[in-house]
């Protein structure tokens, strides 16, 4: 299947000698495509070979069987290496939860990593038995973990048997089986004194806890029955996070056949509820967003475009800087220069200090300049070509006149 635009044929038929000259022709057909200036789209696109409609699984999406096959590495294999890697270790823990994280309350947010199934816990009907990473900033390796110890975390309130405060919390929000990264505050955690010289005052914490076993009153362990659905997002959120190991190893291609691979069964996947459908939808919308970002990567605009139609249809893009600079970069690899502009520019408004923002800003305008200078000098030839041929034709009718007037 091909899913280039018609742009990109028409101009593998430019020679190079023609591409200089040519090159405003091509964004004038490229703008013809845009709906509006305040909300681009790319639109008539009506053969249905240029749709994303990724019912097909092509040889992108061949390199993910073939990945796993060649390593003898699974999904489950890439999940359990990342427990104790550390989610943003050179960042800032405040700046990582505002942006990839959810709030619980004050005090709590979370990001699900792989979802569980069955009811949220309830710590008065069950022995809790977690696996847990506790991270602290600035410090690649964990800070404790239970690998380290060789020994599971347990909570058993019937038993008196607690924690510290942060994780009870943490687990009363979850369910079983799931594996979630949470952001923890320093008070319900060691505190604003901490625990010198190994924790610092008013530390807070990344906390990453798994759900491993939940055990009734009388000792037996419980097992949740998991359906077909709950089935398939936690296989979908382990293929996202083994898509985000390749992407960070700049094997983006990969990448891109484990999204694709995943959103066309999500998008096929039978919903049963409300809730059902927000779960998709919101897995959907990080799969879109960041395959945007891997054809961005490997300089493909037109598809980054067409998967960008698909996010926004699910989602406004307006709030959002990762899309915007996404679909300022895309516009901008098609040589549609004010368009990029905008989605730049509203992208700095949320973010002013954006240094990548501000960098690629500073780009497109000193090509919109270029072009500026380039279509004045053309425009000056022209005038001047215009008026040599005007006058020569003017010496031409004079000489004519002349050797007219001669006698034969």
């Amino acid at each position: 299947m091909n899913h280039s635009l018609i742009g990109e044929s028409s101009q593998s038929q430019i020679s190079d000698n023609e591409s200089s000259f040519l090159i405003n022709d091509l964004c004038n057909v490229i703008a013809n495509q845009v709906r509006n200036s305040s909300d681009i789209e790319i639109l008539s696109i009506n053969n249905e070979e240029l749709m994303f409609s990724l019912q097909d699984l092509d040889d992108e999406t061949q390199l993910y069987y073939d990945i796993e096959k060649e390593q003898n590495v699974t999904i489950d294999d890439y999940v359990k290496m990342k427990f104790l890697e550390h989610p943003c270790a050179n960042g800032s823990f405040i700046q990582y939860r505002n942006e990839k994280m959810k709030k619980v309350n004050g005090q709590i947010y979370k990001r699900i990593e792989n979802p569980g199934y069955g009811p949220i816990i309830d710590l008065s009907m069950y022995k809790v038995v977690y696996e847990y990473s506790f991270f602290l900033e600035n410090l690649v390796d964990p800070l404790d973990s239970s690998r380290f110890k060789k020994c599971l975390g347990t909570i058993d309130i019937k038993k008196s048997q607690f924690t510290l405060a942060g994780i009870q919390d943490c687990i009363t929000t979850m369910k079983y089986k799931e594996q979630t990264l949470f952001w923890i505050c320093h008070e319900l955690m060691y505190g604003v004194l901490g625990v010198k010289p190994r924790i610092p005052e008013k530390a807070d914490f990344l906390a990453r806890i798994k759900i491993v076993k939940l055990f009734d009153s009388e000792g037996n362990e419980v097992k949740m029955k998991i359906t077909k659905f709950e089935e398939t997002m936690q296989s979908a959120a382990k293929a996202y996070s083994l898509a985000k190991t390749h992407f960070n190893k700049s094997d983006y291609t990969v990448a891109i056949a484990i999204y694709r691979k995943w959103i066309n069964i999500l998008e096929h996947t039978h919903l049963a509820s409300d809730e059902q459908e927000n779960e998709v939808k919101e897995c959907l919308i990080k799969m879109y967003m960041n395959i945007c970002v891997c054809y961005n990567k490997i300089e493909n605009p037109q598809r980054t475009c067409l998967a960008m139609r698909e996010l926004e249809k699910l989602t406004s893009i307006a709030d959002n800087v990762k899309a915007l600079y996404a679909k300022g970069r895309a516009l901008m690899m098609l040589h549609h220069e004010p368009e990029a502009q905008k989605f730049f520019e509203a992208a700095l408004k949320l973010e002013p200090k954006n240094e990548r923002l501000l960098n690629k800003l500073e780009e497109l305008k000193a090509i919109i300049s270029s072009k500026k200078r380039h279509a004045t000098q053309m425009n000056y030839l022209k005038v001047a070509n215009e008026k040599g041929t005007t006058e020569n034709r003017e010496k031409q009718t004079i000489i004519d006149k002349f050797l007219n007037s001669l006698p034969d």
